[in-house]
């Protein structure tokens, strides 16, 4: 974030539209987690797929 403030090659505007990716991405991804869960489209392993666990 402090690199994005200090940057002379983008506007005010340009700026703020950065920090505020910079912010709300990590949120993002978290609430498609939360709402869509681990395989939001229907890739999942099967129990036949999965590999046998051995005892050690």
């Amino acid at each position: 974030m402090a690199q994005i403030a200090r940057t002379r090659d983008l506007s005010e505007v340009e700026k703020a539209l950065w920090m505020i990716a910079v912010v709300f991405a990590p949120l993002l991804g978290a609430l498609v987690w939360y709402f869509a869960g681990p395989h939001p489209f229907g890739v999942a392993e099967s129990p036949a797929t999965k590999p046998a666990s051995r005892p050690f």
